[in-house]
């Protein structure tokens, strides 16, 4: 290898600390997901324990989307093989929604933001969480 490959130009320097300045107030703009590192598994080999949990109650599908995106890249920098996303339920449905059987909106949403571009190559396979870890107001997605 030669010394010109061990350095860069300034050029990609000065675009590599712009970026970091950019990624910097981005973060300051959104406030950080609610994450819990709470619950520890049990043993390796237990099945649908997580290491991580996001609860997007409340939230708005722009904000959601956000903190979906952020927990599962830190997640997946932490190594984490298996976390819990609660999308809840969705509200009482109208009329025309209940016989359509369509869910609430993040529960739709989530596992087609999981399976989008900028998340699959970091998604294993997702499933539905235990009763005890938020039924069908849930999914645990495994990470890569």
């Amino acid at each position: 290898m030669s010394d010109d490959n061990k350095f860069i130009s300034d050029e990609d320097r000065d675009l590599w600390y712009s970026f970091i300045e950019n990624i910097k107030k981005v973060r300051l703009i959104a406030s950080p997901p609610p994450v819990s590192h709470s619950h520890k598994p049990k043993s390796p080999k237990s099945k649908n324990t997580f290491q991580a949990k996001l609860d997007l109650h409340g939230m708005t599908q722009e904000r959601a989307y956000s903190a979906l995106v952020e927990f599962i890249n830190v997640s997946f920098g932490h190594r984490y093989k298996c976390v819990l996303v609660i999308t809840g339920k969705g509200r009482e449905p109208t009329f025309e929604e209940w016989w359509a059987r369509t869910p609430g909106v993040l529960k739709r949403e989530v596992p087609k933001w999981l399976a989008s571009p900028i998340l699959h190559n970091k998604v294993k396979n997702i499933a539905p969480a235990a009763l005890k870890d938020g039924g069908e107001g849930a999914i645990y997605v495994y990470l890569k």
